[in-house]
């Protein structure tokens, strides 16, 4: 066997055991094995050299013992009979076998239509592959559209794109389902679309996207903990944890505000307002040219300030619609209003800028008074929710989204179905008429959040879901 990786994240593992650093990982960290039933012909993925343990040390070191207890169990002349077994089958060297997923139905609907017989669905997913590195787009997000294209490759790469069928395309995703990855299903599905859109787009061949839609959608459970009050106190508690990002968790509290809609809060409506609302509601920005925070920022209408009124006037990114937010409001008596977290945010903030909430200081690209980004504030808040050392019943710990089911929550309680009234402004060309015609569309929690429908309110932040199992 390889030589163990020494690093503190071995210290304490058994022999053949290691972790190491891994940015992708909730911990940061990620540990591994070498397999001892490597080499095993039908033993415990016996042609997988390394077993991956997860990100938990201790979750780790408690499979590891397990499986080196299970490898104990065998008695040499076993071993030996596995080895051979395994030689005999893979002509005396490793090979990883690879069972097929599917069985590839004939076609008898087609999806796609084409006349060049020597196109392929892999000609197909190279071109895809090249137009999103033409396109700029991230490497993660590069890295997320390419794991469907390769499963696609994987089953259909050397054949027709008109073996691309709904009853294969069903067939490769009740796979996935079948084995509880029903997230990954759906991504898969979404790689289907996006390869076929492109194929078409290219003039590879004739497609209707609208045929799609007889596909099954997937509904992913949400495993994601609930975040209670009494862990967001303990959080804000945190005398490490930089101040800005405190003021920050607290507005987006109070405001039941999404954190996007917080870092790109003005001071004050600038002179270019309107005219982005415009563009917004003629539907100007396709999703290519707001890739990015700074394109959120250039680009789209924003939340801002309005002192003479005393309120917020909260842009719903998701939605397109805007609500305001009376200084005055709380969502629980021991929680500040709107307009005291906000004094404490211009006390602290000196810096000159248009943004509400800044950076005072220069910080990797960003500049001093360039806004906080979502991105920076969430992981903060993984951090601090790390700190806490909890075990989560869900199995994954809240994230500074549940920020809003929190809000809803004690809002709920705080306020009532019937309490304050929040105006719920729709969508206009003109930022004056609206919070001049606006009316009291809804009541409480719902209009606080920038929903209608009970039902939504209900699903999605106030249905009961299992928060942690223990807290001093």
């Amino acid at each position: 066997m390889p030589v163990q990786k020494i690093n503190s994240l071995s210290i304490g593992l058994p022999t053949g055991v290691y972790g190491k650093s891994d940015d992708r990982s909730a911990t940061k960290e990620s540990f591994q094995m070498n397999n001892p039933f490597y080499g095993l012909h039908g033993l415990y993925k016996s042609n997988v050299k390394r077993l991956s343990l997860g990100s938990c040390k201790e979750t780790a070191n408690t499979k590891a013992n397990e499986i080196l207890e299970a490898f104990a169990q065998l008695s040499i002349a076993e071993i030996k009979a596995y080895k051979e077994e395994y030689k005999i089958r893979n002509n005396g060297t490793y090979l990883k076998t690879v069972e097929p997923e599917i069985t590839i139905s004939p076609i008898e609907h087609k999806l796609v239509q084409t006349n060049n017989e020597q196109l392929t669905v892999n000609s197909v997913i190279s071109s895809i592959k090249q137009e999103h590195i033409r396109d700029n787009l991230a490497a993660a997000t590069i890295k997320t559209y390419n794991t469907p294209y390769n499963r696609i490759a994987k089953i259909f790469g050397n054949l027709s794109p008109e073996y691309l069928t709904i009853e294969n395309i069903s067939k490769h995703m009740a796979v996935l389902i079948s084995k509880g990855k029903k997230r990954a299903a759906q991504q898969l599905k979404n790689g289907y679309k996006r390869l076929l859109k492109h194929g078409s787009q290219q003039g590879y061949f004739d497609f209707n996207l609208n045929d799609l839609n007889k596909l099954k959608s997937i509904k992913v459970k949400v495993k994601r903990s609930r975040l209670e009050y009494k862990v967001f106190i303990k959080i804000q508690a945190n005398n490490s944890q930089p101040k800005i990002y405190k003021l920050f968790n607290d507005l987006c509290l109070v405001l039941n505000a999404r954190p996007i809609e917080v870092s790109i809060m003005r001071k004050e409506r600038g002179q270019d307002y309107e005219q982005r609302v415009q563009n917004y509601n003629d539907g100007k920005f396709s999703n290519s040219e707001v890739k990015t925070f700074k394109d959120v920022i250039k680009n789209l209408p924003y939340s801002y300030i309005d002192k003479d009124a005393q309120v917020f006037r909260i842009f719903e990114t998701k939605k397109g619609t805007f609500r305001t937010v009376p200084f005055s409001h709380k969502v629980d008596e021991n929680i500040k209003s709107a307009g005291e977290i906000l004094k404490e945010i211009e006390e602290y903030i000196t810096v000159e800028s248009d943004f509400v909430l800044s950076y005072q200081k220069g910080r990797g690209r960003a500049k001093s008074g360039d806004p906080i980004s979502p991105k920076a504030v969430a992981d903060n808040f993984k951090k601090q929710i790390a700190k806490l050392n909890l075990t989560w019943a869900s199995g994954t710990p809240p994230s500074l989204y549940e920020l809003r089911s929190l809000a809803a929550r004690l809002s709920e309680k705080y306020n009532g179905r019937d309490g304050e009234r929040l105006v719920q402004e729709t969508k206009t060309s003109t930022i004056d008429d609206e919070i001049e015609n606006s009316q009291c569309a809804s009541k409480g929690v719902r209009s606080s959040l920038g929903h209608s429908p009970k039902s939504k309110i209900t699903e999605t932040y106030l249905a009961p879901r299992t928060s942690f199992a223990e807290i001093e």
